[in-house]
C-alpha cells in the first residue's frame, strides 16, 4: 500500500489539529489541514490504482519492475523537493516553512473510537484490491 494512503490513515486516527499551530503560521487552518490530508490520501489512492493496473496488465516482469521504479521515483519528488527546501537550496522562507513542518508535531488523539480509523481504513483498502484481483484474473 501507498506510503501516502498509510500517512493519511495515521494521521486522521491518531493526529488532530490544533489552534496551537496558528501561533506559529497564522494561515494554517483546520479547512487547509483538511485539504492537504484529501490530497495526500488522493495522490495514495492514484498511485496505488495506477499500480494494481500495472501489475494486473503486466506481460513480462522487466517491464514490470521498470515501470514500478518510474512510479516509485514519481512519488518521491515531492519528499526530495520538501528536503531541498529544508537544506537551503532554495529560498530562505521557503527553508523556514520547510524546518517549521519537519519539526510541527501534532497533538495525539485520545478517543479510542477513531483510533481504530487507520486499521479499518486499511482492511478496506486491501479487501478492495483482492477483490480487483480477484475479478481481474476469475471473472474477466
Amino acid at each position: 500500500v501507498q506510503e501516502e494512503l498509510i500517512t493519511t490513515f495515521f494521521i486522521y486516527a491518531n493526529l488532530k489539529w490544533s489552534q496551537q499551530i496558528l501561533e506559529l503560521h497564522p494561515g494554517a487552518t483546520k479547512g487547509k489541514f483538511h485539504v492537504a490530508n484529501l490530497m495526500r490520501f488522493l495522490d495514495g489512492i492514484a498511485f496505488l490504482f495506477i499500480n494494481t493496473t500495472l501489475l494486473l496488465q503486466a506481460t513480462q516482469v522487466l517491464s514490470a519492475f521498470l515501470n514500478f521504479a518510474a512510479l516509485q521515483f514519481l512519488s518521491s519528488i515531492d519528499n526530495v523537493a520538501l528536503h531541498l527546501a529544508r537544506d537551503g537550496y532554495l529560498t530562505e522562507s521557503l527553508e523556514q516553512v520547510a524546518g517549521d513542518v519537519l519539526l510541527m508535531k501534532l497533538p495525539k488523539n485520545h478517543n479510542d473510537g477513531v483510533q481504530v480509523l487507520d486499521s479499518l481504513m486499511l482492511a478496506v483498502v486491501f479487501f478492495v484490491q483482492l477483490g480487483a484481483w480477484i475479478y481481474f484474473q476469475f471473472v474477466r
